[in-house]
């Protein structure tokens, strides 16, 4: 598959993706991919002509033609998106005669909802589509969740500042510079005391760490403990486990011992790329700081 828009960021080319907003010039129709960033950018920034056009042309006819008939703006198109909301593009799929893919909103709100955006080719270019949204074959692909659905957990990042010098000499390198390396050099993510809404505990033995990611968009690098097969997550079950095994693997992060304090067991530990963690921040730059988020679908 290829992704000639280049205003997005996914790990090693994998899903989930994160779409960013891009200003009407850079905007293509190309894929599906860069019609979809040009649909969520023209809402952000207000442009109801360019959202238009993001559509297929009976696709827009019939969207003016059923607010002009309830006697609405169509600018209220424009609500579906708030500033702060972001996007994320979660998987690509063939449905019937188009293409559909997966998006996943984060609402400003901390609503977090997912839902499926179908493409069909128009005059050689990708543009949206309406007329499937009645289809039974789209259902299984929304879900929501509200703020009191989601877990809270408390997240530990080591280490805790980040070497910008470092990673913009990562960045200017070609891909086969790229030192062996450079996968282990990693950021460790300790995860535990999950709360539900009312403030019961959850184990984080009931995480599939598979499914973790930071910012949305990194995965998981994975443990070599020694055994046959790599270990995406360890947990830490009891203090014997945490003095032993455990500790030999955190050898390589300072202050390994201060680690799991204030964490009630089990807990888990978790390694992202640490050139991936940070080509996942909005403009990094020199002496900000920034929120990271660990979550899951």
């Amino acid at each position: 598959m290829l992704f000639s828009f280049p205003n997005a960021f996914a790990q090693d080319g994998l899903y989930p993706i994160k779409i960013d907003v891009i200003e009407k010039r850079d905007a293509n129709y190309l894929t599906p991919e860069n019609t979809l960033a040009a649909n969520f950018s023209a809402l952000m920034q207000n442009n109801l002509d360019w959202y238009y056009n993001t559509l297929t042309e009976k696709t827009a006819a019939d969207d003016k033609k059923q607010f002009a008939e309830a006697g609405i703006d169509p600018n209220k198109n424009l609500d579906l998106v708030e500033e702060g909301d972001q996007l994320f593009l979660l998987d690509r799929l063939k449905f019937k005669d188009g293409i559909l893919l997966h998006t996943k909103v984060i609402s400003v709100d901390g609503t977090i909802g997912t839902g499926p955006v179908v493409f069909v080719q128009e005059n050689g270019l990708w543009k949206q589509t309406f007329k499937y949204s009645s289809d039974q074959d789209l259902f299984e692909y929304f879900d929501i969740a509200t703020l009191d659905e989601i877990l809270n957990p408390e997240i530990q990042i080591s280490p805790t500042q980040w070497n910008l010098q470092w990673y913009q000499q990562m960045l200017n390198k070609k891909p086969h510079q790229h030192s062996p390396d450079l996968k282990k050099v990693t950021v460790l993510c300790v995860l535990g005391n999950l709360l539900d809404s009312d403030g019961n505990v959850v184990s984080v033995e009931n995480i599939n760490p598979e499914t973790v990611v930071l910012n949305h968009v990194v995965r998981p690098v994975p443990w070599d403990t020694g055994a046959a097969k790599e270990e995406t997550a360890v947990l830490i079950n009891n203090d014997k486990q945490s003095t032993s095994k455990v500790q030999k693997l955190l050898k390589n992060w300072e202050n390994q011992h201060s680690l799991d304090e204030g964490f009630q067991k089990p807990l888990m530990l978790i390694k992202f790329s640490k050139f991936e963690a940070m080509k996942s921040l909005d403009d990094p730059d020199f002496g900000k700081t920034y929120t990271i988020s660990v979550s899951t679908p």
